[in-house]
């Protein structure tokens, strides 16, 4: 008896090391990442819902150098063409999308490093458009979460990209608080 029990653990304890690593997705440049669900430790179906919260979309921008701030800012479009972020070509900070935010924050790890973070609470479903308009030349890393009413959790992660300065980077997005599930699309121009 004491072997099964062993053994299961043992079983276990690999679906949630391979559930984990399989819940990070890289994706190059022109090509598609889906994401998968990362369950909670514990089953679906035993947790709650948190009141009032119906799911979130969370992006964070990080530099991939040794440089202190990401080489790029944010503004995010949601499926209603509402806009939440920074624009440094015109100076323009908008938060219109219900719910969201805007932040510089400290990033964990490399003290005196900060993150651009993009927070939307009770997002919608649908098609989001990202935009990273670049204020130097350099490698960034963007991290996107999405959020069900159980803060069951998918990650997408773009590592080791560039972004010249004078562009700017276009992600499609697609959120569904269903699962959830986020799928994302990169393109580049010129603007």
């Amino acid at each position: 008896m004491n072997r099964i029990s062993i053994g299961r653990t043992v079983l276990v304890l690999l679906a949630v090391l391979v559930g984990g690593w399989s819940a990070s997705t890289w994706a190059e440049k022109g090509k598609t990442a889906v994401s998968v669900p990362v369950q909670a430790e514990e089953e679906a179906g035993e947790e709650a819902a948190v009141p009032g919260f119906t799911g979130a979309l969370e992006i964070r921008l990080q530099s991939e150098e040794d440089r202190l701030t990401p080489p790029a800012e944010m503004v995010l479009t949601d499926p209603r063409g509402k806009t939440t972020g920074y624009d440094p070509r015109t100076g323009t900070a908008s938060q219109e999308i219900p719910g969201s935010s805007y932040d510089w924050e400290s990033s964990r790890g490399v003290r005196g490093t900060r993150q651009v973070i993009v927070r939307v609470r009770n997002a919608a479903n649908g098609l989001y458009t990202l935009r990273l308009i670049a204020t130097r030349t350099g490698k960034y890393r963007l991290y996107l979460k999405g959020l069900d009413q159980y803060q069951t959790a998918a990650d997408l992660r773009f590592t080791d990209a560039k972004i010249l300065k004078g562009t700017v980077q276009h992600y499609l997005i697609n959120f569904s608080r269903e699962g959830p599930r986020l799928d994302a699309r990169r393109t580049q121009t010129l603007e």
